[in-house]
């Protein structure tokens, strides 16, 4: 729901909390009215690509007379409310404030995203300098130190994400701890667990299939297409809102089995047969690994943007897609087009500009940048694009 609260004073405030929208009509707009005593105030906002539009309109009740709040303001302000969000200022036309055109903004999304929600101010004041106090942590301190405990604690954690090892003679197994609670915090991320688990789990007995009735039952979660170490950082930034590429096994709730009963369920159902009905009650005993065993490789931005996107994270799919754009370099930009381009428009159109503007240094010497993806069927496509966008920029 989006909702607005208006606050006047020597600087008006509307603030902002709004679901995300899409990119694509109807969904990508919001719009609420607030009515006041002199007159009714309409703001929208209008979602075009990464960047949000604001418009407010005025709309004046009979007998209405301009004063404090309507032409005196000079400036609207856009206030993040996030720690180390950047205010954005520009100058108010005259004739906005006295309802003839609306008053407009732009602000990229991601500067707004708050916990997969628009959280941020909308302020209009006398001078280009805020007289309020900018006070807007991303999360409380003792708070997210308590979310950090959690995070490594098993005994209290009620969801099991299950990863195979990788070492098939071993057939071992990573249980990955969190609780349903704190996921919760991500509606989209806790209903497409939910969803895939639907598929995968059709039709069996807790803790493999999903109970609406008891919330406290285990419910374990095979995990495939993920690693491990990317499902940690997954799971800090969803706790702490924090992002880590670097895994510090000791900081998360890991344990290891070799349990015969999960390895029936992560090959899949229909992999089970009769042996189900024998083994089913077979209990999964679970071992924390030795402090410092267990090393886990650095988390790309590369992948924690497919996991983000995957479960419909919209703030860290945004964040994850501007640092992999600002990392791009000649070292990694085909790399980089050809592995994640065709999922994130952005990405695809970063590269390909940086290719266009860096084409001569990258044929330096004879060197083919393409040598390793002729092979994909996309290639052909893709240097056809950058011609045609070589030959424009002439």
């Amino acid at each position: 729901m989006f909702t607005l609260t208006a606050r006047y004073a020597a600087e008006l405030t509307f603030s902002i909390e709004s679901p995300v929208l899409t990119t694509t009509p109807p969904s990508n707009a919001a719009r609420i009215v607030t009515s006041q005593t002199n007159c009714d105030e309409t703001v929208a906002l209008i979602r075009e690509g990464e960047f949000l539009n604001l418009i407010i309109r005025w709309y004046r009740h009979p007998g209405y007379s301009p004063g404090l709040n309507s032409h005196s303001y000079r400036f609207l302000h856009i206030v993040p409310r996030t720690r180390g969000g950047a205010v954005i200022t520009t100058i108010i036309n005259n004739r906005a404030l006295e309802g003839r055109i609306p008053i407009k903004g732009r602000v990229k999304v991601n500067a707004v995203l708050h916990k997969d929600k628009y959280c941020f101010d909308i302020v209009l004041s006398f001078s280009r300098e805020l007289t309020r106090k900018l006070d807007y942590p991303d999360a409380d301190l003792s708070i997210r130190d308590t979310m950090k405990v959690l995070l490594k604690d098993m005994g209290s954690a009620n969801v099991c994400f299950v990863f195979e090892s990788g070492k098939d003679k071993a057939r071992l197994y990573y249980g990955l701890w969190a609780h349903r609670a704190i996921l919760s915090r991500f509606i989209r991320f806790t209903q497409s667990i939910k969803d895939e688990l639907e598929d995968v789990t059709k039709g069996l007995p807790p803790p493999y299939g999903i109970s609406e009735d008891d919330s406290r039952e285990l419910l374990t979660v095979p995990m495939h297409g993920f690693t491990l170490a990317t499902f940690c950082v997954l799971l800090r930034y969803i706790y702490t809102d924090e992002i880590n590429l670097s895994v510090d096994a000791s900081q998360y709730a890991i344990s290891t089995t070799k349990s015969h009963a999960l390895w029936r369920i992560l090959d899949g159902p229909e992999e089970m047969g009769l042996q189900w009905e024998r083994q089913q009650q077979e209990p999964v005993r679970w071992s924390s690994p030795s402090r410092n065993s267990l090393k886990l490789v650095d988390v790309t931005w590369e992948e924690l943007l497919v996991v983000a996107d995957h479960y419909n994270m919209e703030g860290l799919r945004l964040k994850c897609e501007d640092a992999v754009i600002h990392a791009i370099n000649k070292n990694n930009v085909v790399k980089t087009l050809f592995t994640i381009g065709d999922k994130f428009e952005s990405v695809k159109e970063s590269a390909l500009d940086y290719i266009v503007k860096n084409m001569p240094e990258m044929l330096l010497e004879g060197a083919d940048p393409f040598q390793s993806y002729k092979h994909m069927p996309a290639c052909h496509n893709i240097i056809l694009e950058l011609m045609r966008r070589k030959a424009a920029s002439v």
